[in-house]
């Protein structure tokens, strides 16, 4: 999942509207054990976009600190323009 989120982030760069819409899967059997650890998925969006909406939900043993996560959001706007970054900043590179 993690591994996906520099494509996602670079879409916003390329399609009209600018939102994403991410949901992973629920912690059924042992799903838990490739989920986003609390928190990570928001670090990771964060510096590059507005959350509308944002639920994180513990699953699996509390030690893994897994959950499932539910977010829209929209590229980040300044003063009601887009906010200008490239495709490396996007993706670290």
């Amino acid at each position: 999942m993690i591994d996906l989120v520099p494509c996602l982030l670079s879409s916003l760069f390329t399609a009209r509207g600018r939102h994403v819409y991410v949901e992973t899967f629920g912690g059924q059997g042992e799903n838990f054990r490739v989920l986003p650890k609390a928190g990570q998925l928001r670090d990771l969006f964060s510096r590059h976009v507005e959350f509308k909406y944002y639920k994180e939900r513990q699953v699996g043993p509390t030690e893994f600190n897994s959950v499932s996560v539910t977010l829209f959001a929209q590229k980040q706007y300044e003063h009601g323009r887009r906010l200008r970054q490239s495709f490396q900043d996007v993706v670290g590179r």
